[in-house]
C-alpha cells in the first residue's frame, strides 16, 4: 500500500518537474516560446517543442529575433534584450516660461448694476453702452513651469485683466429756496451733469497643471491644457469729475475670492526653444464681500446673494513662450 503510494506521488510530480525544468524563449514581439533550448549560437538559437501530436520537433530562431530567454529558470539577456531594457529616455525641455497677450469678454449680466443705474434716471441707452464698453476688457498673463515627464507639468501662473467704462448722465439734488421781503417764497430744482470714469482689474495668482501633446511627427505643432485654481483680487475705481459736482468722492471698491482657469493653447515652435502659441481660456471668481473706501470713511460689506460681483469672462490670447532643458 505504501509502495503503491509512494509511486503514484512520483507519478504526479513528473509532470511539475517538467514543468519547472522548462525553457522559455520572448521574443522581440514580446511572445513567448515554451521549449527546450538545445544550443545557442551567436546567430541562432536551436530548440524542440511538443507538436499537436506530442512528436518531439527541433527548430531554430534567430538571435536578433529574440528579447530575452530562460534556461533552468535562468534569465539570460541576448544583446537586443539588452539594448529594450536599457532604453534611453526621450530627453525633453524641463523649463517653459511664456508671456500672453490679448483682450477679455465680461460674462455677467450686470443687471443689478443695471437696476441702480435705472434708479438714478439714467436713460437706457447709456446704460447699454456703458455695460458694451465694460464687457471688452484687456488681457495680460505670465507663467513658469518645470516638466516632471514630457507631457506634464506644474508651475504658477499670473493673470490680469483691466476694463474701464465711461458714462455722462444729470443728477438732482433737491430744491433750492428762494424767499425775498414781498415776494412769496418759492423753490426751484437744481440738477447738476456728472461726468464718471470707472476702471476695474482682477489680479491673479495660482498653481497650475500644463498638460502637452505633439500634434505632428516633426514636433512643429503641440496642443497644451492647463488648469489652475488660486487667489484672485478684485479693484474697482469710480471717478467722479470734481468741477461738475465738488460734493462727490471718488469710490474703491476691493475684495478677495478664490479663482480658477481652464485653458486650452496651440503652439508652433519656429525654433527648438521659442513657440508662438493660441490661446482661449475661461475664468471664473465671484466677490461676496468688498471693502469701499472714499476719501474720509472705508467700510467692510457682505454681499447678498442678488449683489455678488461676477467677474467671470473668456479670454483669447497670443504667447510667446520660451523652453529650457
Amino acid at each position: 500500500m505504501i509502495k503503491q503510494t509512494v509511486i503514484s506521488i512520483l507519478i504526479l510530480l513528473i509532470p511539475l518537474l517538467h514543468a519547472k525544468g522548462q525553457d522559455k524563449i520572448i521574443t522581440v514581439q514580446n511572445d513567448t516560446v515554451f521549449c527546450r533550448i538545445l544550443s545557442i549560437t551567436p546567430t541562432h538559437i536551436q530548440y524542440e517543442q511538443k507538436d499537436d501530436k506530442q512528436n518531439t520537433v527541433g527548430k531554430f530562431i534567430p538571435i536578433e529575433q529574440v528579447q530575452e530567454y530562460f534556461t533552468r529558470s535562468e534569465l539570460h539577456n541576448t544583446a537586443i534584450g539588452s539594448r529594450i531594457s536599457e532604453q534611453p529616455k526621450e530627453p525633453f525641455d524641463r523649463w517653459r516660461i511664456g508671456i500672453q497677450g490679448g483682450g477679455a469678454y465680461l460674462l455677467s449680466s450686470f443687471s443689478n448694476m443695471e437696476k441702480n443705474m435705472q434708479y438714478l434716471g439714467i436713460s437706457q441707452s447709456k446704460i447699454d453702452d456703458y455695460r458694451k464698453q465694460l464687457r471688452n476688457g484687456m488681457y495680460f498673463g505670465a507663467d513658469v513651469h518645470y516638466f516632471i515627464t514630457p507631457f506634464l507639468g506644474a508651475g504658477v501662473k499670473y493673470s490680469l485683466f483691466t476694463t474701464s467704462a465711461k458714462i455722462n448722465y444729470i443728477l438732482g439734488s433737491g430744491y433750492y429756496e428762494y424767499y425775498m421781503p414781498g415776494f412769496i417764497l418759492f423753490s426751484i430744482p437744481t440738477y447738476y451733469s456728472i461726468s464718471e470714469k470707472d476702471n476695474y482689474f482682477v489680479n491673479y495668482v495660482g498653481p497650475s497643471v500644463v498638460f502637452r501633446h505633439w500634434l505632428d511627427k516633426n514636433r512643429k505643432f503641440r496642443l497644451n491644457e492647463e488648469l489652475s485654481v488660486g487667489y484672485a483680487k478684485y479693484r474697482e475705481e469710480d471717478r467722479f469729475d470734481p468741477d461738475q459736482y465738488p460734493s462727490l468722492n471718488n469710490i474703491l471698491t476691493e475684495g478677495n475670492a478664490l479663482g480658477g482657469s481652464f485653458q486650452l493653447s496651440f503652439e508652433y515652435y519656429p525654433l527648438s526653444w521659442l513657440s508662438v502659441g493660441a490661446n482661449a481660456s475661461a475664468f471664473l471668481t465671484t466677490f461676496k464681500k468688498v471693502n469701499i473706501s472714499t476719501g474720509d470713511t472705508s467700510i467692510t460689506q457682505d454681499l447678498d446673494v442678488n449683489n455678488h460681483i461676477n467677474m467671470s469672462r473668456m479670454d483669447y490670447s497670443l504667447a510667446i513662450r520660451f523652453h529650457f532643458k
